[in-house]
């Protein structure tokens, strides 16, 4: 089963590390969750798409070549943060790829790191 809606990605201003800055820029996209393997169980893992819209998730959601994914593995974390009203961090391949994401409620904040968490462990 997919989890998909809109949240809120961070992005540090330019030249800026998370070291350095605690300033973002937030834009609004579609993301798509989908666990791998399809067995439901969960712990094998997954991929979060990001759209620009629902519509080009529809679109694109046949194309081979998506742009702006993150694999989920079992190594992958998530934790609640304050970037954001309600934000929330996913990173894997050991830290050197983190996500900041912000959902509208801490209901929804919930909801997306509970169902990631339970595709990757």
């Amino acid at each position: 089963m997919t989890l998909q809606g809109y949240l809120l990605r961070g992005v540090l201003k330019q030249n800026r590390t998370l070291e350095e800055c605690r300033e973002w820029s937030w834009a609004r996209y579609y993301y798509v969750l989908v666990e791998s393997g399809g067995g439901g169980s969960g712990g094998g893992g997954g991929i979060l798409h990001q759209y620009e819209s629902r519509e080009q998730a529809l679109r694109k959601s046949n194309s081979a070549t998506k742009k702006n994914r993150l694999k989920l593995v079992p190594s992958t974390t998530t934790s609640e943060n304050s970037y954001g009203s309600y934000g929330f961090e996913i990173s894997t391949l050991n830290g050197r790829i983190q996500w900041q994401l912000s959902a509208s409620s801490s209901n929804e904040r919930k909801m997306w790191i509970d169902r990631i968490e339970s595709i990757c462990h």
